[in-house]
C-alpha cells in the first residue's frame, strides 16, 4: 500500500485525472447512455495511458540517465553561449582560483568591479600573443576577424591591480577557450567553447560545462588547462 501511495501521490494530477475517468465509464454504465459511455471510456483510456507515462515511463528514462554517468560514463549536454551559466554567477562562485583563456575577453568587462572585489581570489589569464605575426594570421584566418590583445589591457585597466592576477600569453592556437574555477576542489567547474573556422555566430557554437562528477571529460580538460598555461612565455 505504501508503494501505491508513493506511486500516486508523486503524480498526483494523473491519478486525479484517471480516478475521474474511471468514475464516468461507471456513472455512463448504469445511466446506459452509450455515447456517454463511449467517451468517458476513451477518456479512461488516455488517462490510464498518461498515468503510465508519467508514474512509469519517465522514471525509467530518468534511471537509465542516472545510470550513464556512473561507471567512467560522460554524460554533457552541448549548449550555445546564451544557455550557459553567466560569467557572473561563475565569478560569484570562485573561492581559490579562476582560470581564463581566449583572444579579447571583450566580455568580461561586465564582471570586472566584482573580480575587483575578491582580494583572496587567485586569477590567470591566458591570451594570445598577438604580438607574433604568424598567431595572429593564423587566427584571423580561422576566424574571419582580427583581434587585439591590447584592447583587453585597456578594456580591463583596473583588473591588473588585483594582487593576485596573472596574465601569460601563448603562442599556439588553443583547441578552445576555458572558463575554470577551483578545479582541484570537489566544487571545480570548466566551462569549454568551442568555436569553427570561418563560422561567424559564435553564439551558436557548441559549449559545455563540466564538473568533477563528469570525472574522463573533466580530468582531460583539466589537463589540457594545465598543459596551455604551461605554454606560456
Amino acid at each position: 500500500m505504501k508503494r501505491i501511495w508513493a506511486i500516486i501521490s508523486s503524480n498526483w494530477i494523473s491519478s486525479i485525472t484517471l480516478f475521474l475517468s474511471a468514475i464516468g465509464v461507471i456513472i455512463g454504465f448504469f445511466a446506459q447512455a452509450f455515447s456517454f459511455q463511449a467517451i468517458s471510456f476513451m477518456f479512461l483510456l488516455l488517462a490510464a495511458q498518461n498515468f503510465s507515462m508519467t508514474a512509469y515511463t519517465l522514471p525509467q528514462i530518468n534511471a537509465k540517465l542516472d545510470s550513464m554517468t556512473s561507471g567512467g560514463h560522460d554524460l554533457v549536454r552541448l549548449k550555445t553561449r546564451r544557455h550557459l551559466r553567466p560569467l557572473q554567477e561563475i565569478v560569484e562562485n570562485a573561492k581559490e582560483e579562476l582560470f581564463v583563456s581566449g583572444a579579447t575577453l571583450r566580455s568580461w568587462g561586465v564582471v570586472e568591479d566584482l573580480l575587483l572585489s575578491k582580494k583572496e581570489l587567485k586569477i590567470k589569464i591566458l591570451l594570445y600573443n598577438f604580438d607574433n605575426p604568424e598567431l595572429k594570421a593564423a587566427h584571423i584566418a580561422m576566424m574571419g576577424l582580427d583581434a587585439d590583445h591590447k584592447f583587453t589591457l585597456d578594456h580591463l585597466d583596473d583588473l591588473w591591480k588585483h594582487p593576485n592576477v596573472e596574465l601569460r600569453k601563448i603562442d599556439s592556437i588553443m583547441p578552445s577557450f576555458y572558463v575554470a574555477t577551483d578545479m582541484d576542489t570537489a566544487e571545480g567547474y570548466i566551462k569549454v567553447e568551442g568555436y569553427f573556422n570561418n563560422c561567424s555566430s559564435a553564439l551558436n557554437y557548441p559549449n559545455y560545462e563540466l564538473t568533477p562528477e563528469n570525472k574522463e571529460l573533466y580530468d582531460i580538460h583539466k589537463e589540457q588547462i594545465e598543459a596551455l598555461w604551461g605554454e606560456e612565455r
